[in-house]
């Protein structure tokens, strides 16, 4: 059988090995994978026991494929044996050149896609004569061009057994004894006849307990023993068919019990007159659970997708198969389901998984078989599309995800409607990495998202400009604290009775070595995202102490002043919150009274129970609790009353509109009502103008802050203001400066 074409593309040599592969009875998993690349078909047939080829037709043809087991079985790696032309025929043993050589010349006498099986001898590089079973079959490349596909197994020891039954007794069992694999041989009744010594190793019983026991009691489990007895009997009558010199996988039995995978190679022999069944068994415990080990490390165990490593090794390999000169391209949509946190909060996290299985299901109806689907975390999914003609087709794939996903889904006897935001990179250029290739898509994604949900989006050059800067900005937020770049503001909040200060709120300011002073709006979420809130948001606690303690020591005539210090929902997720503010109050010897923590309105929404939790703990300590911004978040009357809220902070929206109109808006007066009736004290944010504070104050707001009355300062500013009221109002008694409850 022929040694391999010589122009062959790489596509060719997959489709001849497909249907090698398909004919020599190759496992459907393994043909998925021959797919994807050269690269990952020796990691395919590693396991593999034979050594697969394609080769030219024809005495004098080249190989352009063989798998690692040459290397294992003849000593030559496959670079050599490739690079060689004439190193098969020369290897061929010099009894059996001959007549392997003209079975290699009659070529018209075989029929494309008809396996031909041969045996005969090579030698290895040291010398050593192997028996090798040439099982191949003509087939046609993709290119029309006709080639071998074949498999060489290794047959030494079973041709070695044959000659010593041929011989003697006593050389027969020297042979048996040393080899690698169980071997046992039964009589057409079926009861075992041999039995070497790796068979007592493999299933527990000693060959004088095993000869003359029924196979089928001894070592195949219960259940399969009934298609076992009619399989073995067809065997019998048939002289073994197609299943003679195959690798099987089956499940055999242990002596003790226990079931256990195994590959089994079977073939008949004739010796004196009696006919025997032999095999070859293999236990496969190790590999397997090896495989099961290797499954588990890179697919999801939701959803049994492929996870965020292997989808990234596809992607790379994709990448790599295209080269420089592919007009192919390689497409990566991300997927994110939208609103999915909805479903998890509403009807728990079982819900929600199973949710996910049923979308993973609906997703990959939605692709090809060789095209790649994985879930990367969360809600996030990800399909790798190769060998694409241009972006309309990854365009076509994100319409039919659109699509699928539009029909409810049935969780919990409840119809839930499911969109996602798909987000689209194309790996067109030489140059295109992997990381590239996600990181674009990614931020397609947000761009659908912010485009409305339900949609796609095709990645953009000048999209990648504004991830450039968030992630810049990202990077220097790390090391802003280090390097003394955030800094605390004071801004005053006035009694507005008589505008005194009655203390001050902290706010974070970041000024930038390059870029100067950024917006909280623009570095606050970043910190949320990266988890750095938690962190700085004890040195703005820590810091604010110091100046509460170091203002009340300066200037004991103002009274104890209150500070107020912003509090994220993360900070109150976090189980250490409420001892660290204990241990920042005992720290600065600060009366907790003075401090007061400013929450918002959807932090409390988080984990409510956990969030009454650490609030009624906080109450505990003596510090005071305030809702920031009322009125624009959930606004639920409910948690006004189950959290033990003391100020209101009245939203600068409704503040701006009071005194311009004869009719004070309706809202602002709603709000102020609200919290006087639940006993809360109030301060209107964002006052601007003098109409302001006097309609605040027809409207019996307590307290108020705002830029008409002082801009945030940096400490050494506010203390400086300070100074300037303590002159100018000496002897005030404490009690009529504190913000304190009505």
């Amino acid at each position: 059988m022929a040694r391999a074409a010589t122009s062959t593309s790489r596509r060719s040599r997959l489709a001849a090995l497909r249907s090698s592969l398909q004919r020599l009875g190759g496992r459907n998993h393994a043909l998925d994978h021959l797919r994807r690349s050269d690269e990952r078909l020796n990691t395919i047939v590693t396991g593999a026991r034979g050594i697969i080829y394609i080769s030219d037709l024809g005495s004098d043809g080249r190989w352009t494929y063989i798998s690692p087991q040459i290397e294992e079985i003849l000593g030559f790696t496959p670079a050599e044996w490739i690079s060689d032309p004439s190193l098969w025929a020369r290897q061929l043993h010099p009894d059996d050149r001959e007549r392997v050589m003209a079975e290699e010349e009659d070529i018209q006498s075989y029929t494309p896609g008809q396996v031909y099986e041969s045996e005969y001898r090579l030698l290895t590089r040291s010398g050593e004569s192997r028996w090798v079973r040439d099982a191949a079959a003509i087939v046609a490349t993709e290119e029309g061009d006709l080639v071998w596909s074949g498999v060489l197994t290794d047959i030494t020891e079973r041709r070695a057994i044959e000659e010593a039954l041929r011989a003697s007794e006593e050389r027969f069992r020297a042979v048996i004894e040393t080899a690698s694999d169980a071997f046992v041989s039964v009589d057409t009744d079926g009861r075992i006849v041999e039995w070497n010594r790796k068979a007592e190793e493999t299933f527990g019983w000693t060959r004088e307990e095993a000869i003359g026991l029924p196979l089928v009691a001894t070592v195949v489990p219960e259940a399969s023993r009934e298609p076992h007895l009619h399989a073995f009997a067809r065997f019998v009558q048939t002289g073994g068919g197609p299943v003679v010199n195959r690798t099987l996988e089956v499940n055999a039995m242990r002596r003790d019990g226990i079931e256990f995978p195994v590959e089994l190679s079977v073939w008949m022999t004739l010796s004196q007159g009696t006919q025997r069944v032999n095999a070859f068994v293999r236990d496969t415990s190790d590999r397997k659970a090896l495989e099961a080990v290797t499954h588990q490390a890179f697919h999801d165990p939701l959803t049994d997708l492929a996870n965020r490593a292997l989808f990234t090794d596809r992607v790379a390999t994709a990448l790599a198969r295209r080269g420089d000169s592919s007009t192919e391209t390689v497409a990566v949509l991300l997927l994110d389901l939208d609103d999915f946190k909805t479903v998890n909060d509403s009807l728990g996290h079982a819900a929600g998984d199973e949710l996910l299985v049923a979308v993973a299901t609906r997703l990959r109806s939605c692709v090809r078989p060789g095209d790649t689907l994985a879930r990367l975390a969360g809600d996030e999914f990800a399909i790798l599309l190769d060998d694409l003609d241009d972006e309309g087709a990854a365009v076509a794939v994100a319409k039919r995800v659109g699509a699928r996903l539009e029909a409810p889904f049935e969780i919990e006897e409840m119809e839930i409607a499911v969109r996602a935001s798909i987000g689209i990179s194309l790996g067109q250029t030489p140059d295109a990495r992997p990381e590239d290739l996600m990181r674009d898509a990614d931020v397609a994604m947000y761009e659908a998202k912010a485009g409305g949900k339900g949609g796609f989006q095709v990645f953009e050059p000048h999209m990648r400009d504004a991830v450039v800067k968030r992630m810049e900005l990202k990077a220097d937020l790390r090391h802003a604290l280090e390097r003394g770049e955030l800094h605390v503001h004071y801004q005053p909040y006035v009694k507005l009775e008589d505008e005194s200060i009655a203390g001050a709120e902290a706010l974070l300011r970041w000024e930038h070595a390059e870029r100067g002073l950024i917006p909280p709006l623009d570095f606050i979420p970043l910190a949320e995202e990266m988890g750095l809130i938690v962190p700085i948001g004890r040195w703005v606690l820590r810091a604010a102490c110091a100046q509460a303690v170091d203002w009340g020591r300066r200037f004991p005539e103002l009274g104890p002043l209150t500070l107020s210090v912003n509090v994220s929902a993360r900070q109150l997720q976090d189980r250490g919150f409420v001892g660290e503010v204990a241990e920042i109050l005992a720290e600065h010897g600060l009366s907790p009274e003075r401090v007061v923590l400013e929450l918002t309105e959807s932090s409390l929404v988080e984990d409510p129970d956990q969030a009454v939790r650490r609030l009624e703990k906080l109450r505990e300590l003596g510090i005071r609790l305030a809702i920031d911004d009322f009125g624009t978040g959930y606004s639920s009357l409910g948690y006004l009353q189950r959290y033990p809220i003391e100020i209101l902070k009245v939203h600068r929206a409704f503040v701006a509109e009071l005194g311009r109109h004869p009719d004070e808006p309706a809202l602002a007066k709603a709000i102020l009502q609200l919290a006087h009736h639940l006993g809360m004290q109030t301060i209107a944010e964002g006052v601007e103008e003098a109409v302001q504070v006097d309609a605040l104050r027809a409207l019996g707001c307590g307290y108020a802050q705002g830029y008409h009355f002082s801009r945030p300062l940096a400490a050494h500013e506010f203390a400086a203001l300070l100074g300037t009221r303590a002159v100018e109002r000496p002897g005030m008694a404490p009690e009529d400066v504190a913000l304190r409850r009505a």
